[in-house]
């Protein structure tokens, strides 16, 4: 194509590139070229490339970096219609593509001309109701179902108890604490509790025998329980005897044996229990409690919601 047919507005070049807030250095660096050729480009100097047809090949990549059109930047005085290193287009591909696009625009009103006929506002009531009850059934199976039904003294199918988070939170309860942490709104009582504290003693609670007089440790799960919670399961990693005390006073008290699992139902929760916890395992709503070496009398709490 002869070069006098072809105009470069390079003036168009340097405004975009001063828009961007770009040096000449970044833009030559960016394109692999050298300052001159950018110079060249945007001041269309006949100078600065080997050849027209290289300077028309920077141009188009130099516009491209800055998003210009290249009809543009890269006038065709002979065919204003005729871009540069662009292909003429193809009417039969053009026409395939406004065929193709009416096609799926019909196959479309097909749809909607069905869904207007067959389906009726009962119809999408039903699928409503229909989600809602499969929802709440789904949730049904995960609450209830997924217990597993053992009865007391079979052996245990845990999961793998290395994926089980050990998050359950333990904390211990003074009841003389207690008391005074409920007459925080009035001094009056706070001093008077503060000068009778010698002569306040813990409540002794009488298990399988034992009068137990030390705090109790509460334990509840910060987390939604994954099984019920009128159930709990033990692991005796020694010999020991566990007493379990529910909410009703129905008292048991076990005698277990090293590696022995022990499924305790028919309580009501809250659960309390005197056990030696370094040898003991316990999962209670479906997740491991970590208990300290000095909890021994400990309380077992179902979680509650606000």
């Amino acid at each position: 194509m002869p070069n006098d047919l072809m105009i470069i507005h390079g003036h168009l070049l340097k405004e975009a590139r001063e828009d961007l807030n770009l040096s000449i250095e970044e833009v030559a660096r960016h394109l692999t070229l050298s300052d001159r050729h950018i110079i060249s480009m945007e001041e269309n100097k006949k100078v600065g490339f080997v050849s027209t047809q290289l300077k028309l090949i920077s141009v188009r990549k130099y516009a491209n970096f800055l998003e210009l059109d290249i009809d543009s930047v890269i006038e065709n005085t002979k065919n204003k219609t005729k871009s540069l290193n662009l292909p003429e287009p193809n009417i039969d591909e053009t026409k395939a593509s406004f065929i193709h696009k009416n096609f799926f625009v019909a196959k479309i009103k097909v749809f909607l001309l069905w869904a207007k006929i067959h389906i009726r506002i009962p119809h999408i009531f039903y699928f409503i109701i229909f989600l809602f009850a499969s929802n709440f059934l789904i949730g049904v199976y995960q609450k209830y179902a997924v217990a597993q039904k053992n009865f007391e003294g079979k052996s245990l199918d845990l999961p793998n108890l290395d994926q089980l988070p050990n998050d359950i939170a333990t904390y211990e309860i003074n009841p003389t604490a207690e008391k005074i942490e409920k007459h925080e709104a009035l001094p009056v009582e706070i001093k008077k509790v503060e000068e009778n504290k010698k002569d306040n003693k813990d409540p002794v609670i009488k298990m399988c025998g034992q009068a137990i007089s030390k705090p109790i440790a509460q334990i509840s799960s910060s987390i939604d329980p994954l099984k019920p919670s009128d159930y709990f399961h033990i692991i005796s990693r020694s010999h020991q005897t566990i007493c379990i005390l529910d909410s009703k006073g129905k008292e048991d008290k076990y005698a277990l044996t090293e590696g022995q699992k022990l499924t305790y139902r028919g309580g009501q929760p809250p659960f309390k229990l005197v056990i030696d916890p370094v040898v003991t395992d316990i999962f209670y709503e479906g997740w491991l409690v970590k208990l300290k070496p000095e909890q021994n009398y400990i309380q077992l709490n179902p979680k509650t919601y606000n």
